[in-house]
């Protein structure tokens, strides 16, 4: 019988995995001039309906922050480093969604999202259809939602030490956030210099 309950558990997190994948990475980003899509969150049953209680509640009590989705692994998250993120992104005017899934679903959304190895972090965004990988200062989000342009989204590939989140370690490095574009193909976007 145990492992009969096994498998159905196991059934169950790979379909909310692949809903969680289909909404989260397939919805395109808005072109300059038209409204930014609804972003779907699709995970269970119990989350979605505060998800979207809670956006409601935000526009009706006038707040027009930019929402943030971040989906991150505590397997990934040993240290903390994407809360801590998230933590900076709050700080930087966006409204945020943090929710934890095992690894496998984590690199699956990756990968349905455009984002190569090359690119990887140890979180993945969303942020009003574009794709935010990794410890990407809120100010390149910000920028990036003001100016559009034609692109899967943004990545600060790896763990940069002094990036938001990652700023504990009482030095910083210089590192790039990158433009993914929409064939694969990358430029720098911002150039954050160490100290």
């Amino acid at each position: 019988m145990r492992h009969g309950v096994k498998r159905v558990n196991a059934a169950i997190g790979t379909t909310l995995g692949a809903a969680l994948i289909a909404a989260f990475a397939f919805s395109a980003p808005a072109s300059a001039g038209q409204a930014a899509p609804v972003l779907r969150v699709a995970h269970p049953a119990h989350a979605a309906p505060a998800a979207a209680d809670a956006s409601a509640r935000a526009v009706a009590h006038g707040e027009n922050r930019p929402f943030l989705h971040v989906i991150t692994s505590d397997a990934r998250d040993p240290h903390g480093c994407c809360a801590a993120w998230a933590a900076r992104m709050r700080e930087a005017g966006f409204r945020v969604l943090v929710e934890r899934r095992p690894p496998d679903i984590l690199n699956r959304l990756k990968i349905a999202s455009g984002i190569t190895p090359r690119l990887a972090a140890c979180h993945t965004a969303r942020a009003e259809g574009y794709v935010i990988e990794g410890h990407v200062p809120g100010g390149d989000i910000h920028r990036l939602l003001e100016d559009r342009p034609e692109a899967v989204g943004l990545s600060a590939p790896g763990m940069p030490v002094g990036a938001p989140g990652m700023e504990d370690f009482g030095r910083s490095e210089t590192y790039q956030t990158l433009l993914i574009r929409h064939d694969g193909a990358v430029r720098p976007w911002a150039i954050h210099i160490g100290r």
